[in-house]
């Protein structure tokens, strides 16, 4: 099972990773999938996988696929899938839908929220309940490409140095 300190941990460290990517303009035009380890004090967690892809309706696929590996799995089972489905603008970018999956240990999470920027709404389907929809909202993966373009500099790295965000 994985304890909120160890899911919050394993992806802060795979989205604090994937925005070195992010200095790349031409992967935001492009496309890109981009495998990490996971690691924690030295100790090899898993693989953070990161994919940011155009897909047919012209929108963008936004995912993030986290597994425990090695020692590590014979006590956390579970997987985490997160998938944005985000629309290019003028601005950077909008949200459209957002899954959370947790699967492979001892209880499943899912959670679909989709954002109707005609309605003007969020409806949650684990909730069943709809919120209103507020220009610049953004879920927990479009929200670092938005943080990317506000902020360019901030995964610019010095020579062995990690990136802050």
């Amino acid at each position: 099972m994985i304890t909120g300190h160890t899911r919050y941990l394993s992806i802060l460290i795979g989205l604090l990773s994937i925005t070195a990517n992010l200095s790349h303009a031409g992967l935001l035009n492009s496309g890109f999938t981009a495998t990490y380890e996971v690691t924690h004090k030295s100790i090899y967690l898993g693989d953070a996988v990161q994919t940011f892809k155009p897909l047919s309706n012209g929108n963008w696929q936004y995912r993030s696929d986290i597994e425990a590996k090695g020692f590590v799995s014979m006590f956390i089972k579970d997987v985490v899938s997160e998938v944005s489905e985000i629309k290019k603008t003028a601005d950077g970018y909008q949200p459209l839908s957002y899954r959370y999956h947790q699967h492979g240990g001892k209880k499943e999470k899912k959670h679909n929220i989709i954002f109707d920027w005609n309605q003007g709404q969020i409806h949650n389907d684990n909730t069943k309940q709809h919120y209103p929809l507020k220009a610049n909202t953004h879920d927990l993966l479009s929200i670092y490409k938005k943080v990317k373009k506000l902020y360019p500099t901030l995964s610019q790295t010095k020579s062995g140095s990690k990136p802050i965000l």
